[in-house]
């Protein structure tokens, strides 16, 4: 199989905004109802996305005045004690939210939490889910202590093509040298190339590409495919009947949060999306090629143009 790998690998993005099909409509109370002003709709899965909290700088230039190996938690882009803190009001914000759906206690059957393999996404994890699980009187194991260790899975980074925009990945990398190196990219660069001339000078870096500038902005991007196409596949795994007992699926990686969640009523099935950054109010999401609800149907068929179905065949590892 063939793949445009111009737009299919390089569909990067803060996580899952889909900015190509997403725009964001007016902002609700946060006790708006789960489901839907309609009560006969039922949340059967929520999955929820989150960015890992604040944290230290991941890289550096040679002219920057702040000396980022004097951060106590190390310079690597370590989650910092705000960024816990963060995390730990985030996984109450679900406990709150999702407190007539989700169980009071943790149960492995129920609950997966999937992370990149970065310390400060792991981190953040487990902060958020000391929020979302404090331990029940009957799961308390040290009463000077309300936390109780619940898991969190990865895989190593080079493998991670969910997640990981830096997974191991050939043709992706040659796709998008070319794509730095296309007229449209260096006609950008020559348009902005006082800009360019001004962060040289300030940085001490040399910029031969517009993606050399991630060593100043640091962004956090992702691949948007497999991981839509995930979550379809769970969503509809549990739709049919073949994931019973799957209610609530997260992945500690980038953006603040979305939840996407799973409706059912009259035996269809319905998808909707909900958006919350820090300390802003939750925002549903509207899709502008379907009417929130979506049904799962017509949210699988808009992204079936970029279903890949083995991702080491088509990076050709």
């Amino acid at each position: 199989m063939h793949f445009n790998c111009e737009i299919r690998f390089l569909m990067q993005c803060i996580l899952f905004l889909f900015l190509l099909f997403i725009t964001a409509s007016s902002v609700h109370d946060d006790l708006q109802s789960i489901a839907t002003d309609d009560e006969s709709f039922k949340l059967h899965l929520v999955q929820a996305i989150w960015r890992h909290g604040d944290r230290t700088p991941a890289l550096n230039f040679s002219l920057n005045p702040d000396d980022i190996a004097s951060w106590a938690e190390g310079p690597d882009g370590e989650l910092t004690k705000l960024g816990i803190l963060q995390q730990f009001r985030l996984g109450e914000y679900l406990r709150n939210r999702y407190q007539d759906f989700l169980p009071n206690h943790y149960s492995s059957n129920l609950i997966y939490v999937r992370s990149t393999d970065y310390n400060r996404t792991i981190m953040s994890a487990l902060a958020n889910l000391a929020g979302l699980f404090p331990p029940s009187a009957e799961e308390k194991w040290n009463e000077n202590l309300p936390w109780q260790p619940i898991p969190v899975h990865s895989v190593p980074k080079n493998m991670d093509y969910v997640l990981n925009m830096e997974a191991d990945c050939p043709l992706a990398k040659k796709a998008q040298e070319n794509i730095w190196q296309s007229a449209e990219v260096l006609a950008i660069m020559k348009e902005n190339q006082q800009f360019i001339d001004f962060l040289k000078n300030k940085t001490g870096l040399e910029f031969l590409t517009l993606h050399d500038m991630v060593r100043v902005f640091d962004p956090i991007n992702c691949a948007v495919s497999y991981l839509i196409w995930e979550i379809i596949d769970r969503m509809k795994a549990k739709s049919s009947g073949m994931e019973k007992h799957l209610k609530f699926y997260a992945y500690s990686a980038v953006l603040s949060i979305i939840l996407i969640e799973l409706l059912e009523k009259d035996g269809q099935y319905f998808v909707q999306l909900f958006y919350k950054n820090g300390s802003t109010k939750l925002e549903p999401l509207e899709l502008n090629f379907c009417k929130s609800p979506c049904s799962l149907f017509d949210f699988e068929q808009k992204f079936s143009g970029i279903y890949i179905p083995d991702w080491k065949d088509a990076c050709k590892l």
